[in-house]
């Protein structure tokens, strides 16, 4: 397992993969952008992922357990580094709400704009180690967005310091069965460089496999 751990500011800094690139994306037409969207159960810090992604506060966030605030699909353009893209905050999932509530509804509404992505980002709060909800959560994925690249995203790790603690931590996320995790924060941004270094070349492959070749042969390459 090779996951992904946030490189803490210590010693001497490290070159930003950010601000390494090939494809300028600020350059790539907005209809044309890859799409994420951000899913897992509630209160895992969705949308405070999205309000990070978008560089502004539009979804309520809560810190409270429980309270299910963002119940609508929220959509925006995400600046992340140089990358571009198009990233939709989900409601919280539970894969076995009564059929009717608004917890089915926001689970059938996640269902629907799965259509409209390709890739989605799998929270899960690492605070509180693999519950059986994530584990559903997962299951619901595989079984309705098999064709979307799925990443699992550790977040709230600025509450680990430890190594060995963050490394038992991914091996347990490793068992949802979407690769190897990324430690982030949302609330801090940390892990933020190694989430772009996980993005950055499976959007890049997305880009230039589009089936039209005049949808992207005008991209701004770096360097070229």
């Amino acid at each position: 397992m090779n996951w992904r751990s946030p490189a803490r500011p210590k010693g001497k800094a490290r070159k930003n993969p950010m601000k390494q690139s090939r494809l300028d994306f600020t350059k790539v037409d907005a209809a044309l952008l890859p799409t994420v969207i951000l899913v897992g159960r509630p209160n895992v810090g969705k949308s405070a992922l999205f309000n990070r992604l978008i560089r502004r506060r539009e979804a309520l966030v809560y810190n409270t357990p429980g309270d299910h605030v963002t119940r609508d699909i929220r959509e925006g353009i995400a600046k992340l580094g140089d990358l571009r893209f198009r990233v939709l905050d989900s409601a919280g999932l539970e894969t076995a709400a009564t059929s009717g509530s608004i917890l089915a509804r926001t689970t059938d509404m996640t269902g629907n704009v799965l259509t409209r992505s390709q890739f989605a980002i799998f929270l899960i709060d690492v605070r509180d180690g693999l519950q059986p909800l994530d584990v559903e959560v997962g299951q619901w994925l595989r079984k309705h967005a098999s064709g979307i690249h799925t990443k699992v995203a550790m977040n709230k790790s600025e509450s680990l310091d430890e190594h060995g603690v963050l490394t038992a931590a991914a091996g347990e996320a490793h068992k949802l069965g979407f690769g190897d995790p990324v430690a982030i924060s949302a609330e801090t941004g940390l892990g933020m460089a190694e989430l772009y270094e996980i993005l950055r070349p499976l959007f890049e492959e997305y880009l230039f496999k589009l089936p039209n070749r005049l949808a992207w042969q005008d991209f701004s390459i770096i360097n070229q």
